[in-house]
């Protein structure tokens, strides 16, 4: 799991980093520093998400996350 996926798995769940950190046991520093890509994503924290999370329901949100970010100006 990239940076990019992990954010929209937090936008997903409609949290803000400091909620998402309190959902995985981690400061909102570490969810920051994940989403800015600056650490990687360990396992255990990869294993944590994931049961907090549809995954079939997360590559459909994803999918049209990238359409919209895609027709976003850079």
């Amino acid at each position: 799991m990239n940076s990019e996926k992990f954010k929209a798995m937090r936008l997903f769940l409609k949290l803000s980093q400091k909620e998402m950190g309190e959902l995985l046991g981690l400061k909102q520093t570490t969810i920051a520093n994940y989403e800015a890509g600056r650490f990687e994503i360990s396992d255990a924290t990869r294993g944590k998400l994931a049961h907090h999370v549809d995954m079939e329901a997360f590559h459909e949100f994803f999918k049209t996350y990238e359409e919209v970010k895609r027709t976003i100006p850079k």
